[in-house]
């Protein structure tokens, strides 16, 4: 994901949500690990402000690229695709869209 990140300039928010993200699944295999229910009310307070950073229209940046691009048949996994292969899927649908423009 840093990669995009980097290639792309996707936003502060967007990373802010990774960051949550990671911070949630600590949370969650620490009071698995140490059977610890008091991590509960953390976990609780982690989701809410993930809940407040997703509904930030900046947050869904990366994943209306990848919308487009599913939609227009490029496959893309973030797990799998690297940065390289993105920004080519990027480059071909706008070279399309250019030229159904066109016509």
């Amino acid at each position: 994901m840093d990669e995009y990140i980097a290639k792309f300039g996707f936003s502060d928010n967007f990373l802010a949500i990774a960051r949550k993200q990671k911070h949630l699944i600590r949370l969650k295999v620490q009071r698995a690990v140490n059977d610890d229910r008091s991590t509960n009310l953390f976990i609780k307070i982690a989701e809410d402000e993930l809940k407040s950073l997703q509904s930030s229209h900046d947050a869904t940046y990366f994943y209306e690229l990848k919308g487009a691009l599913d939609i227009a048949g490029f496959n893309i996994n973030p797990m799998e695709t690297s940065v390289a292969e993105f920004y080519m899927h990027l480059k071909t649908l706008s070279k399309q869209n250019t030229k159904a423009k066109a016509k």
